[in-house]
């Protein structure tokens, strides 16, 4: 008696209550994140926050640095980028190559060049 009683039951709850597929987001397939990819990821998000509620625009420029950062596959040439842009540093015009061979300066490429070469094919001979 008491198992046709559940079988009732059972019937009728599943009928009202079809079961569902539950998607677990449990992020086991995701074992490459380290610690640090996880802690930085957090603090990327409360530099938005504070960014989007406040109007100072270092904090703007400090959030998108960050994110450029955190996006990168080659961290240490993105933010060697970053620095660059940042400190806008321009060579100079007179930052040019200069070799100074027997007390006299050789200034233009060809010279220089010629100079190197003839210094390679003279330690063949010697």
């Amino acid at each position: 008696m008491f198992n046709s009683l559940l079988n009732i039951y059972l019937r009728i709850f599943y009928s009202s209550f079809p079961p569902k597929r539950v998607i677990n987001r449990n992020n086991d397939n995701n074992n490459w994140i380290t610690l640090e990819i996880k802690t930085s990821c957090k603090h990327k998000g409360e530099l938005y926050t504070v960014h989007i509620s406040s109007n100072y625009l270092e904090l703007k420029g400090h959030y998108q640095v960050y994110c450029k950062i955190l996006k990168s596959s080659n961290k240490c040439k993105t933010a060697r980028n970053i620095f660059k842009e940042l400190s806008r540093k321009e060579h100079s015009k007179t930052d040019r190559p200069e070799l100074k061979i027997e007390g006299k300066y050789l200034i233009h490429q060809q010279e220089i060049a010629d100079a190197f070469n003839n210094y390679f094919s003279s330690i063949v001979d010697k």
